[in-house]
């Protein structure tokens, strides 16, 4: 349902964001990314469009033009009373360090980094990642979908698909395609250097960005037993704590919450936690839903416009809330 309103955007977004925030209520908004990059790293190409530095800013300026940018700290106590936005990134890119921290430093606004532990330094790479590679280096050598399609069980004009459609419990078999195409990810680990380092996080802190965790190695959530969404939640948050050297408990779910149960939030080690369902409400007071910022080309206001709408929408059929 929620596609047929982003559909209808040039509707929505008629409409100033300031009379959509009096007719919802909703005065606070969390924005969320991935990366920014000009040139698109192998490793996202296939998966999905980040914005370009150019898109990024112009993000900004029309958030700016309504919404106070607030910090996690602010967020913490409680006491925002203006229209303001908390922005918030996903999977500790590099090009955070590179590219977006120095625009964000420009413009004054504080930012949260959501970290995969397993991924710090470098050391592994997001099995999304690896699919998004090895249909890169599909597309550089045509025999390469044939001997794919004997490993994946398909016909050669499904193999892109197959391969994107692998989930976390098919990395070995996603390591073996790599083999069998000619991929090494340590080395693309080692030459490319996707994530950020230990030490570029510390001095970002020093800089003022904050840092949570994002779970060790980015699996569905609601693929897990609870033990298991658990014991990755409660470690990667550990992990976050002893490269910043202070507690954090600060976490976003990998992907979404969806299906996560009230019984988790009770048992996970974090005190502040955020979705991906967009502006609607959750019946765990402490967990925010974030809005996903990278939906091709579409404005910052059209994106923002739709949501507000879809708010509006669901909450005539009373189901803008999220109970556990």
């Amino acid at each position: 349902m929620k596609h047929l309103f982003y559909s209808l955007a040039p509707v929505w977004r008629i409409l100033p964001i300031q009379t959509y925030i009096s007719l919802t209520g909703q005065k606070v908004v969390f924005p969320f990314y991935h990366t920014v990059d000009d040139v698109v790293p192998a490793h996202i190409k296939h998966l999905y469009r980040p914005r370009t530095t150019k898109e990024f800013e112009q993000d900004l300026d029309t958030l700016l033009s309504t919404y106070n940018p607030i910090s996690l700290e602010e967020l913490n106590a409680g006491n925002v009373t203006k229209p303001s936005f908390l922005l918030t990134f996903d999977d500790g890119l590099s090009e955070f360090s590179q590219i977006v921290a120095p625009i964000l430093l420009r413009k004054g606004i504080p930012a949260v980094n959501f970290i995969n532990t397993d991924f710090v330094d470098n050391k592994k790479l997001f099995y999304r990642f690896k699919e998004s590679l090895i249909v890169e280096q599909m597309g550089k050598h045509p025999e390469y979908p044939s001997t794919l399609a004997k490993i994946l069980e398909c016909n050669e004009n499904e193999v892109k698909r197959k391969v994107l459609d692998l989930g976390y419990s098919d990395q070995r078999l996603l390591d073996r395609c790599a083999e069998m195409t000619g991929l090494s990810f340590d080395k693309y680990l080692k030459e490319e250097k996707p994530y950020m380092t230990t030490e570029e996080i510390k001095s970002l802190e020093r800089q003022g960005f904050r840092f949570g965790a994002h779970s060790t190695d980015h699996p569905l959530y609601s693929k897990l037993t609870i033990q298991e969404q658990i014991e990755k939640t409660k470690s990667s948050i550990e992990q976050m704590s002893r490269i910043l050297e202070h507690d954090t408990k600060a976490f976003s779910f990998p992907f979404t919450d969806a299906e996560v149960s009230r019984d988790f939030f009770a048992k996970c080690g974090a005190e502040i936690t955020f979705g991906t369902a967009g502006i609607k409400h959750d019946s765990i007071a402490t967990n925010y839903q974030r809005i996903p910022m990278e939906e091709g080309e579409m404005s910052c206001k059209s994106i923002l416009a739709s949501e507000y709408a879809y708010f509006a929408f669901k909450a005539l059929l009373n189901k803008n809330y999220i109970q556990r």
